[in-house]
Formats: structure tokens, sequence, C-alpha cells
């Protein structure tokens, strides 16, 4: 980050604005956005955290990294809601455009959001009867999570049958 002219911070190139709600702390922003207490501070002008009330609106610089972190959140958040209203073909657009966005990452630095994103884009798959794409979906999602355990308080039974499939050695080919 530079300084302007005039001896101020100059905002980083890769910005977002951020309003805090409540249970925000400048901590919590920091780590969440890959920034630091210090930068938040300096960049918005707070002497003091205390300062910071819901509502207050911080500027906070981002990576590209993060960017697309964010824009994959946003991504797989809008499939979530697709999928709630049974809007499956949108749901399965914005699976798409995050799994994109996904890829382009090292793999290790967005397990939980590729889980998170295969378990949806199964789901989708199951309600519109493609068994085979659900596979795939939930296959992908073991790879990220070895460990990975469904819910069946949350996740439906023919989602969980697709998931014991999935589980299942995939059978070679003579």
């Amino acid at each position: 980050m530079g300084s302007d002219p005039d001896g101020g911070t100059r905002p980083p190139a890769l910005s977002i604005d951020h309003t805090i709600v409540s249970g925000d702390t400048l901590y919590a922003l920091a780590r969440h956005y890959g920034s630091s207490v210090e930068i938040l501070m300096e960049l918005n002008g707070v002497a003091d955290v205390r300062q910071l009330t819901t509502g207050t609106v911080l500027r906070v610089p981002i990576d590209s990294e993060t960017a697309s972190r964010l824009e994959i959140e946003r991504f797989i958040e809008r499939s979530e809601t697709r999928l709630r209203s049974a809007r499956f073909e949108a749901a399965l657009e914005s699976a798409d455009a995050a799994r994109v966005l996904l890829d382009a990452l090292p793999d290790s630095s967005q397990r939980k959001s590729r889980v998170r994103l295969e378990i949806v884009s199964a789901t989708v798959h199951v309600a519109l009867g493609d068994r085979d794409a659900a596979l795939s979906s939930l296959r992908r999602a073991i790879q990220a999570d070895p460990d990975l355990a469904l819910d069946p308080a949350v996740v439906s039974p023919k989602v969980l049958r697709v998931f014991h499939a999935a589980r299942e050695p995939i059978p070679s080919t003579p």
C-alpha cells in the first residue's frame, strides 16, 4: 500500500466496503479478508477500535485470491438460494460459475467451499434425476474432504443414497 502525494494512505488497487455488524471485530475482519488490524485501522483512519459501531463502513484491502474467494462464496450462496426455491437450472449455473473460479485456485486453499459447492450441486442433480452428475459432484466433495459425513437430519435420503454410492470404489473398466 502506498501513499498519496499529500502523505495519506492510498486505497489499495482491490478493496471492498464492509459494513460493521454486531459482533464484528477488527481482528476477525482482518483474518477473514487476509489483512491486518493495523492496515484496517490506518486505511480507515481509526485511532481507537471503540470508534467502530454497527453500521460503520470500512474499506478493506483484498488481494486477487481473496477477491476470487469472496466471488466464489457469492456464487455458492446464490446456488443455495436457488436450490431452496427449486430453481434448479439457475442453481447449477451459479454452481458452475463457482466451480470455474475454484478450479483456478490452489486445491487446499478452498476445501470447505469445494465441499459446500459440490453438495449443493449434487443435491440439484438428484432433484433433476441426474444420478451420474450427482455422483461426480459428491466424489469431488469426498476428494476435498475424505472424512466428509452428511447429516441425515438435514440431507434428503435420496442424496444420502447417492453419497454412500460415491464412497464406493469406482468400478474399473476391462
